[in-house]
């Protein structure tokens, strides 16, 4: 999957920062190794910003039904029609009116303060983010009231689709260890964290369908946003290169889980006219991957 496939390359390359910034300062021998921080150096109030990337798995948007409609019982209809085609919008999931479409990935950007508190080799702390963040993407609905979207006289478009952001937010607890609490020769500019926490987000779904004149569907929009609530959780390093400023590099996960319902009405010389129409989709985690830089006060 997409998403596994981006948490691997993050990982990769979070490595490879490790290696790139680390390397300096945990090497027991090297003699530019910068002087012992005090014991309390990462304690105090920091600001920084960061960039990165992010993504998430793919979505399912399902053509939009009225479950408030009485219909016709599911054996009267022709075998094969998916449930969720069925005339009127019953309640359902068929493959066929479905679609089923990726993400992409999306550049993320933004700013991030917080205060830490350092106890010998431990530092505990709280750390703010809020960012830019947005995934979006769409898909064609095969089929639309039991009938393939296609050659006339069944000639529709339909477009599913769904959008994550455009900003996100974090407020997180960050616990870690400095290097040398792993090796008395490593150096104590190098901080080992994890951070687990709430996120935020906006998420929203719609289906536009331009019209089916076999099936008398006029012009159609059903729409609707949501704030999503998740998760948070991630580790990475920070370096401390003098005493102010670190860089840092680090994975989170953002673990929304949110259903999105985005509704309309359906117009006059429809079948069901008049009848307020839903489609939803949920909206399932999105992963990160960033590097920043901190000024510490």
């Amino acid at each position: 999957m997409k998403s596994l496939a981006f948490g691997k390359s993050l990982a990769f390359g979070i490595a490879a920062i490790i290696a790139m910034i680390g390397a300096p300062a945990l090497a027991a021998d090297l003699p530019l190794k910068a002087p012992a921080l005090p014991v309390s150096g990462w304690t105090g109030f920091y600001v920084g910003g960061f960039v990165g990337g992010a993504g998430m798995g793919p979505v399912a948007t399902p053509d939009g039904t009225n479950p408030a409609t009485v219909t016709t019982p599911f054996a009267a209809f022709p075998p094969g029609v998916p449930t969720i085609c069925k005339a009127f919008g019953t309640p359902g999931l068929g493959p066929g009116c479905v679609a089923n479409y990726g993400m992409g990935g999306s550049v993320i950007g933004g700013g991030n303060a917080g205060y830490n508190w350092q106890f010998g080799r431990f530092v505990t702390g709280l750390e703010g983010e809020v960012g830019y963040l947005h995934l979006s993407g769409s898909g064609p609905l095969p089929n639309i009231g039991g009938a393939p979207c296609g050659p006339a006289p069944n000639t529709c478009v339909v477009t599913m689709s769904s959008t994550v952001g455009n900003a996100f937010g974090v407020m997180a607890a960050r616990v870690g260890v400095t290097s040398n609490f792993l090796n008395p020769a490593w150096s104590d500019h190098v901080l080992l964290f994890a951070k687990v926490g709430a996120a935020v987000t906006n998420a929203s779904t719609s289906q536009v369908d331009v019209g089916n004149p076999a099936l008398f569907i006029l012009p159609l929009t059903l729409s609707g946003s949501a704030t999503v609530w998740g998760v948070a959780a991630g580790a990475g390093v920070e370096w401390m290169f003098n005493r102010r400023w670190s860089v840092k590099a680090e994975y989170e996960f953002l673990g929304f889980n949110k259903t999105v319902t985005g509704c309309g009405i359906l117009p006059v010389g429809a079948n069901g006219q008049n009848g307020t129409w839903c489609t939803q989709t949920s909206i399932g985690p999105v992963e990160t991957g960033k590097v920043g830089v901190n000024y510490h006060f």
